[in-house]
């Protein structure tokens, strides 16, 4: 079992992390979930060449979707709606980035936590001097 004063510094190093964790949360900026792609699509005029050749599809179109319970959205994008998009969707994509090692690193510090509970239950937890 570790000692108090190694768990102490374990602690302190993990809470350090979730410090610089949360503040780089707080610099993410504007979000949007969804994803960006892009496609190539045939038209309705039957003579178009799209038809006869799959590469002289029209395009490309970019198209932004996202899932809102059970209904999925659909928006086509260009110009500077798409360089929103796309930065709104990455800065969704860090903070699920982030987020996730908040958790880990939570579940760390949570167990540094109740491993000294556990060493101040048994008394051994931090002594001083003389004791």
């Amino acid at each position: 079992m570790a000692t108090a004063l190694h768990l102490t510094q374990r602690l302190d190093a993990h809470q350090r992390i979730c410090g610089k964790l949360c503040k780089a949360l707080a610099e993410i900026g504007p979000i949007k979930r969804g994803s960006i792609y892009k496609t190539y699509t045939g038209c309705g005029s039957p003579g178009c060449q799209c038809h006869r050749d799959p590469k002289a599809r029209h395009g490309p179109y970019w198209l932004w979707t996202c899932k809102v319970g059970r209904k999925s959205l659909c928006r086509q994008l260009d110009g500077t709606v798409l360089k929103l998009y796309r930065q709104y969707t990455s800065n969704y994509k860090k903070l699920k980035q982030i987020l996730k090692k908040i958790e880990t690193i939570s579940d760390q510090i949570l167990k540094c936590q109740m491993e000294l509970a556990e060493l101040e239950k048994h008394g051994r937890g931090r002594r001083t001097k003389g004791k």
